[in-house]
């Protein structure tokens, strides 16, 4: 039968604070059994970095391994759902169409200086005045993007949607 401690034991044993095992326990990098104990050989193993018996070598699996890693997933599969319920979490195909739609009004507005210009700096030969013209109208597109520069990735989401029906 295999040695199994309680974590201030195992604490003990490999020379760690009870925090830290306890820490690496509810992270799921170390399963502890039904009975609340450590095995020692398997946290040993895990946690020098060594194959597991009845792991990947020998092709067997290994119940408790696998239940800890299907509880390990199943946890970080929750967080992320917590993210994006609480929008911390957006989709990425959400933010890239948000971006291309920014950065498409960017290119617009920039684009857009030259007709724009064009009549006011051919009436002129004045260099500095026509340096003027090109730089109030910059700032007047840059300024406009800035006061309607926000992302909405809701609303991107929605494009997203309409987008893949259509």
């Amino acid at each position: 039968m295999t040695k199994r401690l309680n974590q201030r034991q195992y604490a003990k044993h490999r020379g760690l604070s009870a925090p830290r095992i306890s820490q690496l326990v509810k992270s799921g990098k170390i399963p502890i059994g039904e009975d609340g104990k450590i095995c020692v050989g398997t946290a040993d193993a895990i946690l020098d970095g060594r194959p597991l018996r009845g792991d990947a070598d020998s092709g067997a699996v290994n119940y408790n391994n696998e239940k800890a890693l299907h509880e390990q997933a199943k946890r970080k599969l929750a967080e992320l759902k917590v993210e994006e319920a609480e929008g911390r979490l957006v989709p990425v195909e959400v933010v890239t169409k948000a971006i291309f739609t920014l950065n498409r009004a960017v290119r617009d507005a920039i684009l857009g200086v030259p007709s724009r210009v064009s009549a006011k700096a051919a009436a002129t030969s004045n260099a500095n005045e026509i340096e003027r013209m090109i730089y109030d109208e910059l700032a007047k597109a840059l300024s406009a993007l800035s006061e309607d520069g926000s992302i909405d990735l809701g609303r991107a989401g929605d494009n997203l949607a309409e987008d893949d029906e259509g």
